[in-house]
Parts: structure tokens; C-alpha cells; sequence
């Protein structure tokens, strides 16, 4: 270990007879070439063993079972990595190898670890039908493709991901992608299948996707991030085409086979297992509808902050003059789970605030509520800014909401907001509010009203008759 870190040599053809690159051999050396003798046989690779070099490229023997971690790391000149024979890379084994834009993939590959090709020049990830069934077996694990700035497509619809438990982060802040087409399958995956972040984008006005098609079983999908933060498309201001296809699947079967593996027996929901969508959609601004939104299983959802904060266009009418075929239907979403992820403080509180702040192009909006049980539920600014909203009507109990302040406010087309609130158990979902009891308690924890119905100037009439404002301490 350590032979030759942070030494001037520049190459170095390595003997057969050497089956093992040890821990930080040539760390940080001025090596730019490495050569193996033919006829060789390396067991692996070992951690930090090239980290920082200057070699441009490397084609790794026949039996090199394992690249460790970071072994590649930060060697900004490699331009083509072969790992034929690889059935193991590290965690950050090429991570920072910012002009690594060729790789020959193993088809004897089992696991790739996290941040392994994090940072590098990948421009196009397709797998064809011939040679992608062994991807069948890989466990792959989060952030693998993060920050491939110059990856511009994604084409994953020939892979059987039905074996991956995670995809998480995996193209978090590849800002040139523009497409991408993978199929899941997550039957059977009882302790769930990550799926938060993973087109994530940090700055909004960078990001070029603006298309995704996901198809297979959604039913164990889960976020692996805090409820708030889903962030699955967060900053995806170009993504105009959705489609997130799910389809009731047999367990284990191939992912491909999403036409065809129907399990006729199962009666799961898209996202059942999901915690929270918080963020979800955040500034795609683009996205004019989402298919098969409203059959999505809601009910273990803790939070929905921000879920479609600035999707301008959402529900955007084709013709004024016809019925809007765009506008989403939420009135069978179960909210009954609904509760401050936030360790109970009241004043970072995330449940409903911003859920549809600034969406300018939504006309219509039914939503059924259950805060019995819960605390410091939010519904800031939950409307605020809906150009075109002309009817709101949500339906349940409310009576633990802390704060509506600006909830409907510069809501200026809205001719129709109802607010009716029912006394229900914790444990009911809130879209059986109608086996409840009418109460008149809606919004009894709240402190405060200020701006609630603020520049609702075309509303002719609002009952307030099942609000509780004796807990009111603010402006109404």
C-alpha cells in the first residue's frame, strides 16, 4: 500500500504476477499511464489506489473482480475506462472524473455503489434489448449518475430493474438531460423501493428534461428522504411530458414485462407505501397534467409541502370555451395521515403550506381532509396566488390546522370557496368525511386568519359558519 503515492512517476506497466492494486498505491502520483501485462488476472482494485492521477485511460485484466472505493476518484484526464471483467464498483470509484465519457460495462456486474460515476462527462445511458439482462442482477446504490453534467438521455426501457431496491438521487443535477425512459417493478418489495430525489435540480432554470416515462408497479415505491422532501422532480422546469404509468405487477417479474406480468388479483395503488410527496413537483412549471394522478394512494402521506409550488400550467385549459380535460382530480386522496414531520415544531411545520401555491393555470380544486389526532398541521399560503382558481372546496375535519394565513390569497377569479368540517376518529381516511358528523370547529387551533381570503375580489359569497376562531390572536 501507498508504493508510489504522491510520486513523479508517469507510467507503469504492471506484471502478471501482480493480482492485487493495493490501497493508495499511486494516490495522488503523477502517473498518466498504466499498462497490465498480458496474461493478467487482478483479483481488484483497492481503495484510493489511483485517486488523483493524471491517466486518461484504463482497461482493467481479465478477473479483476472489485473496484474499491474512490479508487478512481478525481482523475479529471481519464477519458475511457474498460471494465469488462468488473463485477464490483466501489462507492465513488470514478467520482470526479470529469471527463470520463466512455465505459465498457461488465456483464458479469453485481453491485455498483454509491456516487461511483458521480461527476463524469456520461452523455448517453442506453441499454438495449441484446445485451441488458444481466443488469437484471445488479444492486445499484444512490446518487450512481449525480452531477453528469453533459448526460443528455436516458434510455433504460430495455433494463429489468424488478431487482433494484433504489433510485435514489440517481440523476440528481444532470442538468443536460433531456429524456428518460425505465421501467420498474416494485411487487413484492415489502421494505420498499427508493425513488426520492431522483431527478432532482438544485437550480431550476438550468434543468433541460422534459421528458420522462416511467411504467411497472409504483405500489412499494418509498422516499427515503424526510416527508417534506420527496423532491423526485424538484426544479424541473422544462418537463412538459409525464407519464408515470403504474400497473398492478406480478412480484419478481421482469420489469419489462409491465404489458404483460398483470397481476389480476392485486388491488395496490401508485405510492401506497410512499411517507410523503413533499416537493414532489416543485417549480415544474411546465407540466400540464399527470396522468393517473387521481388514482394515487395518498394514504400514508405525512406531508405535501410545496407538492406543486409554481407548476404554473398545471391544469391548463386547452379551450376556454370546453370542458378541461387538464384539470387534476384529488377528491379521492386519503390525507388522513397527514402530520408534522418536523419534531412538533410549530414554526417549520410542513403539511399542506405551498401544496398549490402559484399554480396560475389550476381552475378547479376538491380535496377531503383528516387532521384529527394530529399537531401544528400548516396551511400557509396552501392557494396563494391561483390567477385562474374558481372553485376550492375541501371537505373533513380541520380543527388541528395552526395557521391559514393567506390560504386563498390573490385568488382573485375564485367565485366558489366551501369549507366544511366534520368531527372524525384519527385513524378514519378523510374521504369518508361524509360518515361523519358536521361540526363547527374548522380551524379552532389556529391563532391566526390574516389574509386568509385576501384580494378574493370576484367572491360573492363565503360561509364560514363551521369556523372556530375563538383561538384567533392575529388578523382576520
Amino acid at each position: 500500500a501507498n508504493a508510489f503515492e504522491r510520486s513523479s512517476v508517469k507510467s507503469m506497466k504492471i506484471p502478471k504476477t501482480v493480482k492485487k492494486i493495493k490501497e493508495a498505491t499511486f494516490k495522488s502520483s503523477s502517473l498518466n499511464a498504466i499498462e497490465f501485462e498480458n496474461g493478467s488476472t487482478l483479483d481488484g482494485v483497492d481503495k484510493e489506489a489511483f485517486y488523483g492521477t493524471s491517466i486518461t485511460s484504463v482497461t482493467l485484466p481479465n478477473g479483476t473482480v472489485s473496484i474499491g472505493e474512490s479508487a478512481f476518484k478525481n482523475c479529471n484526464s481519464m477519458t475511457t475506462a474498460n471494465l469488462s471483467y468488473v463485477e464490483k464498483i466501489g462507492t465513488e470509484a470514478f467520482s470526479g472524473c470529469a471527463n470520463l465519457k466512455d465505459i465498457a460495462w461488465s456483464t458479469q456486474l453485481k453491485e455498483v455503489g454509491d456516487n461511483a460515476f458521480s461527476g463524469c462527462k456520461i452523455a448517453e445511458l442506453t441499454w438495449g434489448e441484446k445485451n441488458s439482462a444481466w443488469l437484471a442482477d445488479v444492486t445499484w446504490g444512490s446518487n450512481v449518475f449525480e452531477k453528469c453534467t453533459a448526460l443528455k438521455k436516458v434510455d433504460f426501457s430495455n433494463w429489468d430493474t424488478h431487482n433494484v431496491t433504489s433510485f435514489q438521487l440517481m440523476f440528481d443535477n444532470c442538468y443536460a438531460l433531456t429524456e428518460a425512459y425505465i421501467n420498474i417493478n416494485t411487487a413484492g418489495k415489502t421494505s420498499g423501493v427508493k425513488i426520492d430525489r431522483m431527478f432532482h435540480m438544485n437550480t431550476s432554470w438550468k434543468s433541460q428534461l422534459s421528458t420522462v416515462e416511467i411504467n411497472g408497479d409504483f405500489s412499494n415505491v418509498i422516499n427515503g428522504n424526510n416527508a417534506d422532501s420527496f423532491q423526485m422532480f424538484r426544479h424541473c422546469c422544462n418537463l412538459s411530458s409525464l407519464k408515470l404509468n403504474h400497473v398492478n405487477m406480478i412480484a419478481n417479474a421482469p420489469s419489462t414485462n409491465y404489458r404483460t406480468a398483470i397481476d389480476t388479483t392485486a388491488t395496490s395503488k401508485a405510492f401506497g407505501k410512499c411517507n410523503g410527496f413533499g416537493t414532489m413537483f416543485q417549480e415544474c412549471q411546465n407540466i400540464v397534467n399527470i396522468p393517473g394522478i387521481e388514482n394515487w394512494d395518498t394514504s400514508n402521506s405525512k406531508s405535501f409541502y410545496q407538492m406543486f409550488y409554481m407548476c404554473k400550467k398545471l391544469g391548463e385549459s386547452p379551450d376556454p370555451e370546453k370542458p378541461n380535460p387538464n384539470t387534476p382530480d384529488f377528491s379521492n386522496w386519503d390525507t388522513h395521515s397527514v402530520n408534522n414531520p418536523l419534531n412538533g415544531d410549530k414554526n417549520t411545520s410542513n403539511t399542506f403550506n405551498h401544496m398549490f401555491c402559484d399554480c396560475q393555470s389550476l381552475e378547479e380544486v376538491n380535496l377531503t381532509i383528516n387532521t384529527s389526532g394530529k399537531e401544528n398541521i400548516n396551511m400557509y399560503r396552501m392557494f396563494y396566488n391561483n390567477k385562474a382558481l374558481k372553485s376550492a372546496t375541501i371537505n373533513g375535519d380541520l380543527s388541528k390546522v395552526i395557521t391559514v394565513e393567506d390560504m386563498f390569497r390573490e385568488c382573485n377569479q375564485a367565485t366558489n370557496i366551501s369549507i366544511t368540517n366534520y368531527s372524525m376518529t384519527s385513524d378514519t381516511s378523510s374521504t369518508n368525511y361524509t360518515t361523519s358528523s358536521k361540526i363547527n370547529n374548522a380551524f379552532e387551533s389556529s391563532k391566526s386568519f390574516g389574509g386568509m381570503f385576501l384580494n378574493c375580489s370576484t367572491l360573492p359569497y363565503l360561509d364560514l359558519s363551521s369556523f372556530n376562531t375563538k383561538n384567533c390572536a392575529g388578523s382576520t
